[in-house]
């Protein structure tokens, strides 16, 4: 079960009376209506009674939810976005004067260091382990993948002294033990958007996945697994939304062809509440992750987001995996990279509605009452009063 412990205790949170604390949250890499970022953290902000600001690039100038937008210019090229994208961040976020600086990017850290040396408070932010993540990216040689994963472990360590850092996600923590300041604030999700989705489940099966499409995710080993029911007599269908490299889509176009399968349909990127409403009328959802390092220690939102909506689970048998999906009975944890253990856990899905209704229903309420990002932001909320306790006079503090 995902642990509520922080790596150092803060003071617990509350909505601020009296003067309104500013927050300004930075981001030289994400979209302005991240989910994390906009969608959780700044706009729940909002809600509880703080002056919540988000810098980003491609922001449309203005107020959304509560959030005040500031934008400023983007670059796709990686060498001008750590530099100027992540200058022009700092100054339009340095003008707002605020209380607290929210830093969501690695590249950020120089410039959080600056404005800690301006005696500015600032958080950072930690996404990925990014150490870990290296050692998977494609862009990057083979070979020079573990020197710079070392390198940036000796760099982090030296732009994190002093900086308080919220993690998003548990596993994290043991790598930056030397932090005495920091707090776990998972990417759980909002129910109140997930349950006023409407559920009306379709009339044949179909598995359903959100979430970027590519074979690290399953994808491939999905339609294996379908032609493996085909020729077992079962007609199953699949529902994949989420961003999708066109080399893929022609991938899997190419094997559906082939195995003449029906029903399969790539959907590419959609906003989230469109996206729902589709996967909700799936019979499962599936979070079918490689067995590489930075998906083993990170819990897959879309796992609790399934959850919510009622759905059974099938999710790789990574040992954190399992303490969600067996140890609640919400699903079934198999090897993702067997085609052979997908099918199988899907007939038996198929098979039995009334297991899978009860699995649903299991994962249903566990998210209700500890998955849920009403639960991560009194933690969030927490980490501010801790840093502004001193700073902002009239924040109550726990």
């Amino acid at each position: 079960m995902a642990s509520e412990n922080t790596h150092t205790a803060l003071a617990a949170g509350a909505s601020p009376p009296g003067k309104r604390p500013r927050i300004v949250h930075i981001t030289a890499v994400h979209t302005p209506d991240d989910i994390r970022i906009f969608q959780k953290e700044c706009r729940s902000l909002a809600k509880n009674g703080y002056e919540v600001f988000l810098v980003a690039p491609d922001a449309e100038a203005g107020t959304r939810s509560g959030v005040t937008l500031v934008p400023m210019p983007k670059y796709r090229n990686r060498l001008m976005r750590m530099s100027l994208g992540c200058w022009h961040a700092f100054t339009a976020a340095l003008s707002l004067r605020a209380d607290l600086y929210h830093l969501h990017d690695p590249e950020l850290l120089p410039w959080g260091q600056l404005l800690r040396l301006l005696g500015k408070k600032v958080v950072f932010d930690m996404h990925e382990n990014l150490p870990g993540a290296i050692l998977d990216k494609a862009w990057l040689p083979r070979l020079v993948r573990r020197p710079i994963s070392v390198s940036v472990v000796v760099l982090e360590w030296l732009l994190l002294i002093g900086m308080p850092i919220v993690f998003a996600e548990d596993s994290y923590v043991r790598h930056y033990s030397r932090s005495r300041k920091s707090a776990v604030v998972l990417n759980m999700p909002l129910l109140d958007e997930l349950r006023a989705v409407k559920v009306t489940r379709r009339a044949e099966p179909a598995i359903g996945y959100f979430g970027a499409v590519s074979p690290l995710r399953g994808t491939l080993v999905l339609i294996e697994a379908l032609h493996l029911l085909k020729t077992q007599g079962y007609q199953v269908g699949m529902e994949l939304i989420g961003p999708i490299q066109e080399d893929h889509r022609r991938e899997i176009g190419d094997r559906v062809r082939t195995y003449g399968l029906q029903d399969v349909n790539v959907r590419g990127y959609m906003e989230a509440h469109q996206g729902w409403e589709i996967m909700a009328g799936c019979t499962l959802g599936t979070a079918l992750l490689a067995p590489i390092p930075n998906y083993m220690g990170s819990y897959p939102t879309k796992i609790f987001e399934y959850m919510c909506l009622g759905m059974p689970i099938l999710a790789s048998n990574f040992p954190l995996y399992k303490t969600i999906v067996e140890d609640l009975q919400c699903g079934y944890c198999i090897d993702p990279r067997s085609p052979q253990e997908v099918a199988t856990a899907v007939r038996r899905l198929i098979d039995d509605p009334t297991l899978a209704r009860r699995l649903g229903e299991n994962g249903r309420a566990a998210v209700a009452k500890h998955f849920n990002w009403d639960n991560e932001l009194r933690k969030l909320e927490g980490v501010y009063s801790a840093i502004l306790k001193k700073s902002v006079k009239g924040v109550r503090t726990a």
